[in-house]
């Protein structure tokens, strides 16, 4: 049975002022870089999270990964 250690990654847009996503860039970049160093993607979630700025509260979206890849020995 192989062994596997596992990663969780967890990211969010570039955000414009008025709260629409526009860049995901930044977390492909991430995601990407993690699957060149043999990390394997097992499964994502997409979420949304609550912020308050300067007292009117928004909803940002949010992408959760979890990789895995083989044990080193």
């Amino acid at each position: 049975m192989s062994a596997f250690e596992y990663k969780i990654f967890s990211g969010v847009p570039q955000m414009s002022k008025d709260g629409q996503s526009i860049d995901w860039s930044a977390v492909e970049a991430e995601l990407n870089s993690l699957v060149s160093q043999d990390w394997e993607l097992v499964s994502s979630h997409t979420t949304t999270y609550s912020m308050d700025k300067t007292g009117s509260g928004s909803h940002e979206p949010a992408i959760t990964f979890l990789l895995r890849k083989l044990k080193q020995n």
